[in-house]
């Protein structure tokens, strides 16, 4: 299990290293809507979503979703990232109604049967997630910043999986995820460390060293609260695995739970970051 899911892991890194850094910023952005397309398509099956008449036509909104996202933010120009940071500030009112309801869990499960509701929600929270992807790497220096935002949230899962599978003790969501440890949230933190220093080591940290830690600090809270939130629609429909497209992970939403959330959040502070 754990070997599958380290190859996995390294096969996915090489190929967001390819593709970000020997494609355009367009056409990186081009190749990721099929992965949105796929998380969406789980998001549907986590909503208790069955009917394949349906799953098809929430499939063509996403697309068009994106489309209409993309045209908004003059993706065949020069982007307009002052739009985009304007329309990821909606996903933050998004999330804050997932986080309540999470809060309330399992009180507001009742809630959760709307599937028809959460799927329209989860698509929108993915459109944005791809939105965020591309105002970052249009900026600059933006393929960086595009990889020290991943990189805080796989350096924070990886702490957090071994923290917690070593030194895991005091339960941080039993009833959602059994598995999240307050001690697996410390060990998160303290893996934003290296990667830190990995940054400034190769000169691509373009950020002050207290931004940097506002935005780890930030990026290990929001992707814990997007795994429990991922975790608790699981929990609600009996899933164990958002899908099994990914060997030793499950699916694509298993593996970007946490980037859902953080990418909006980051996106909109690494524009509006002091120079």
């Amino acid at each position: 299990m754990l070997r599958h899911r380290v190859s996995t892991a390294f096969l996915l890194v090489a190929l967001l290293f390819i593709s970000l850094y020997y494609l355009s910023h367009k056409s990186f952005a081009v190749l990721l809507v099929p992965l949105i397309m796929a998380a969406g398509r789980e998001w549907i099956r986590l909503a208790g979503i069955t009917s394949p008449m349906m799953v098809a036509l929430f499939l063509v909104l996403q697309f068009v979703g994106l489309s209409v996202i993309g045209a908004m933010v003059n993706f065949f120009g020069d982007i307009n990232v002052v739009t985009g940071q304007n329309i990821l500030l909606i996903s933050i009112l998004f999330w804050l109604f997932n986080i309540l309801t999470l809060n309330d869990y399992p009180n507001s499960s009742t809630l959760l049967s709307f599937g028809y509701v959460w799927t329209v929600i989860g698509l929108l929270l993915l459109c944005f997630s791809w939105l965020a992807a591309l105002c970052i790497v249009s900026l600059p220096n933006g393929k960086e910043l595009f990889l020290l935002g991943v990189g805080m949230v796989v350096f924070a899962d990886v702490g957090g999986y071994f923290g917690g599978k070593y030194f895991g003790n005091k339960k941080l969501a039993p009833i959602i995820s059994p598995g999240k440890t307050k001690e697996g949230v410390i060990f998160a933190l303290f893996a934003q460390l290296p990667l830190f220093f990995l940054f400034s080591f190769f000169g691509q940290t373009s950020i002050g060293i207290v931004y940097y830690f506002f935005l780890a600090l930030s990026a290990v809270l929001l992707s814990v609260l997007g795994d429990l939130f991922i975790s608790m629609l699981k929990r609600n429909t009996g899933f164990k695995d958002s899908g099994r497209l990914l060997p030793g992970h499950g699916g694509i939403l298993d593996r970007v739970d946490g980037l859902i959330i953080v990418l909006p959040f980051y996106s909109i502070c690494i524009l509006m970051r002091p120079l």
